[in-house]
């Protein structure tokens, strides 16, 4: 099975600060499981975990 993520960044202006929203796709067997912003829970429950440098990254795919 052919497991496929990526992560997709969205820029929005708020004030004169460019604050970005990232996102996150996770498809599973061509099947699309996840496509939320990665600060969500769900996207944590799926797997996605944020480093000390807040770095987003994930070491396994969860499925429920």
């Amino acid at each position: 099975m052919r497991h496929k993520g990526s992560v997709v960044s969205r820029m929005v202006p708020a004030g004169k600060f460019p604050h970005h929203d990232h996102f996150v796709r996770i498809e599973v067997g061509g099947r699309q499981v996840l496509f939320e912003k990665v600060k969500y829970e769900s996207s944590r429950a799926c797997g996605i975990e944020r480093d000390a440098g807040y770095i987003y990254f994930m070491d396994r795919i969860i499925v429920a």
